[in-house]
């Protein structure tokens, strides 16, 4: 009959370290993650401003030179940027709340 073998209490005591320091890592990474995430959601924030007022400069500012159609087509563009934008920029913060929410749970 095969016995079975209980593990030493240094074995338990070197897996129990190695667990800790995977988890210290994994939760590193995290973190890093997470603070990369709110540099690029910063960085959008601040180009979706620029672009909305950009936008807002244009609407109040016609240029007259340009052909109507052309000018129509333009601010189209831009409103569909600033739209994109602000999409991400909603799906990065639900991104971070996530994150937050997780890297509490692991707490």
């Amino acid at each position: 009959m095969a016995r079975s073998r209980r593990p030493r209490p240094a074995d338990i005591e070197k897996q129990r370290l190695q667990n800790r320091e995977c988890m210290r890592k994994a939760r590193q990474r995290q973190r890093q993650g997470l603070r990369e995430m709110q540099v690029a959601l910063s960085a959008l924030e601040k180009q979706y401003k620029e672009l909305s007022h950009r936008s807002a400069n244009k609407a109040k500012t016609t240029n007259v030179s340009l052909p109507k159609t052309r000018q129509d087509r333009m601010y189209a563009e831009v409103v569909a940027v600033a739209k994109r934008l602000g999409a991400e920029n909603l799906y990065l913060q639900s991104m971070l709340k996530q994150m937050n929410a997780w890297e509490l749970q692991l707490q």
